[in-house]
């Protein structure tokens, strides 16, 4: 982990679950995937029959987090949860898709792109509901809670239609830009942790005051078109990205060719 609250440790605290459940059946593993995916959402929900008010406004606010460190330990091990049980049921879903087909055995471009718009707008529809009723109720933690359901609903089918839109464009005719982010995805490990120390490093040496909102907009943009530029170079020269290397050799046990000839 390389800094606090970075996602690649909840990753990897998906990764055995995952491996002891890789050989379940599709169906299986996209129904346990959309009830992990669900349960801290309807969870919430669930509790705002049980809490008081008072109470959610101290969840909300942090400020019950005072009271002892025991609530501390409470409340980050729901978080915890929280991520594991949304991301764990993100994979499996996606694992099942993969297993029977779904996301490999493709139809034609024209489908790929109206089912893609389809589950976009099912789920950007189902999120704006969410969002507002939120509003509608000023915000108040127990509209933000139940907003929240019809949000986290909805992102599964943005999620697929975002793959499905992905999928499509990959069909397309290439292009340099689409070559590019090939490229960006095929070693997408390795710019996910080098823009970590990018990051990292540039947050240790420039006063907090000047990441204003539009300088830290500004660097985000220089640091995409930075990785889709070295990523292409790169994998003119070798097979894979540094880290997708290690791992391929940690993976298959033994050193792996990695120059291009």
């Amino acid at each position: 982990m390389l800094w606090e609250g970075d996602v690649l440790t909840v990753y990897a605290m998906c990764a055995p679950v995952l491996l002891i459940c890789r050989k379940f059946s599709p169906t299986l593993l996209i129904c346990l995937g959309c009830v992990l995916y669900l349960t801290p959402a309807i969870i919430n929900w669930y509790l705002l029959s049980t809490i008081e008010p008072t109470g959610f406004r101290m969840i909300w606010d942090n400020s019950y987090l005072e009271n002892s460190s025991a609530d501390v330990e409470l409340a980050g091990l729901g978080m915890v949860y929280e991520l594991f049980a949304r991301a764990l049921g993100m994979m499996f879903i996606g694992m099942g898709l993969y297993s029977n087909g779904k996301l490999v055995n493709i139809g034609s471009v024209n489908q790929i792109l109206s089912r893609s718009i389809a589950l976009l707008i099912i789920g950007i529809l189902l999120s704006g509901i969410g969002l507002v009723w939120t509003y509608l109720n000023d915000f108040s933690t127990a509209a933000i809670i139940e907003g929240n359901l019809a949000n986290t609903v909805g992102t599964i089918p943005v999620a697929l239609g975002y793959v499905g839109l992905l999928i499509w464009w990959n069909e397309r005719t290439k292009s340099f830009i689409l070559k590019r982010v090939q490229a960006l995805g095929k070693t997408a490990l390795s710019n996910y942790i080098g823009q970590t120390v990018v990051c990292l490093s540039l947050a240790a040496v420039i006063p907090q005051e000047w990441l204003s909102r539009s300088i830290v907009f500004l660097l985000i943009i220089v640091i995409w078109w930075l990785q889709l530029f070295v990523s292409e170079q790169w994998l003119k020269r070798y097979k894979f990205g540094p880290i997708e290397y290690l791992w391929r050799c940690v993976t298959y046990r033994r050193i792996m060719p990695f120059i291009v000839q």
